[in-house]
């Protein structure tokens, strides 16, 4: 089966918000030109033009007001509700230069509430969406896949039909196994913005959990044809996609052919390795054994790394693979964790 962890599944969260999306809004209206404005760096002018509107509660305005602060701004503080951005302004010839500029909302206007207040509102709820996605963003640990299900569907329905919103609630179906409806919203997302081949990738992968492989494979080097030279991440993921793939498939030569592929085009993935972990230990158990061993060296933070150890190698080998690491590390935090995950997963 094909692994992804919520790291890929938010693929885009480090700089992902690419898409408060322009064509969104009317052409020419005072909220394409605010958000035209933020898009092109020109933030304090965006707030500006919406001040009015702001002021008086209008849901539109402080929709776009949080969409801003939680894409364009790099220091938030979610308890008083402060966000600062380093704001663009022009200067001569043409050039421009940093300005820094910041925005408090009243605690009536949390992101949340505007949420309670304007529940047939897009943009509020697309904010809320992307609330919760910079929050599972900020602690794995939660997840918040529900929350960011319910905005960003809610979203769809009120207006926010861009590619940004389309491809994260395409995710969220993703990760509740909702694999057809999870295609549909790629495809839709894809049909918006054809440069976001993460969209694709979200096809292949639906697909291969459908056990429809072929199909998986075609979308995975439709992704890898269109990719940019430097576009690393579409490369060593649909190149994983396919090494899966046929591995499912029964053909482990093209498998391993494929997951070479991955790997040199970013040998530091831990998905990548995770899913080479699987197929060794399912064709060739020594193998898979030295190649836990790597697995559990390198990403001993991932509790899931214990437990497809047990899931994957024989109860002796997935034994001797942990305790060499319970031997040689020093890093005591980690050897606590994984003697407690051990626990959980010897079972």
């Amino acid at each position: 089966m094909l692994y992804f962890s919520k790291k890929v599944a938010f693929l885009a969260i480090s700089g992902l918000f690419f898409s408060i999306q322009v064509h969104s809004q009317p052409k020419g209206s005072i909220l394409y030109e605010a958000n035209k404005q933020a898009m092109e760096g020109n933030v304090e002018t965006a707030f500006n033009i919406l001040s009015t509107d702001a002021k008086k509660g209008d849901c539109n305005a402080l929709g776009l007001y949080w969409q801003w602060a939680l894409n364009y701004s790099y220091e938030r503080d979610y308890n008083s509700l402060k966000f600062a951005f380093n704001s663009a302004i022009p200067r001569s010839n043409n050039l421009l230069v940093a300005k820094q500029f910041s925005y408090q909302f009243e605690a009536e206007n949390h992101i949340l509430t505007l949420a309670n207040r304007c529940p047939s509102n897009g943009l509020v709820n697309k904010a809320a969406g992307m609330y919760y996605l910079l929050l599972e963003a900020n602690n794995a640990a939660v997840d918040y896949t529900d929350s960011v299900h319910y905005y960003l569907g809610i979203a769809i329905k009120t207006g926010a039909y861009d590619t940004f919103t389309l491809y994260h609630y395409a995710t969220t179906l993703q990760a509740k196994s909702k694999y057809l409806e999870a295609i549909y919203y790629f495809k839709r997302a894809y049909d918006l913005d054809d440069g976001q081949l993460k969209n694709l990738l979200g096809v292949a992968a639906s697909q291969a959990q459908l056990y429809k492989y072929d199909s998986a494979i075609a979308y995975a080097k439709q992704a890898l044809l269109f990719s940019a030279e430097n576009d690393i991440t579409t490369k060593a993921l649909s190149t994983r996609i396919m090494a899966n793939a046929y591995s499912e498939m029964g053909n482990n030569k093209l498998a391993k052919n494929y997951f070479k592929q991955s790997f040199g085009y970013d040998a530091d993935r831990f998905d990548t390795h995770l899913s080479y972990f699987r197929f060794l230990a399912q064709t060739k158990p020594n193998k898979g054994c030295k190649q836990g061993k790597k697995l559990i060296n390198q990403f001993y933070t991932e509790e899931v790394v214990v437990k497809e150890l047990y899931k994957y190698l024989s109860l002796a080998k997935a034994d001797k693979v942990v305790e060499s690491f319970l031997s040689n590390s020093n890093d005591a935090s980690a050897k606590s964790n994984v003697a407690k995950w051990q626990k959980v997963y010897r079972k």
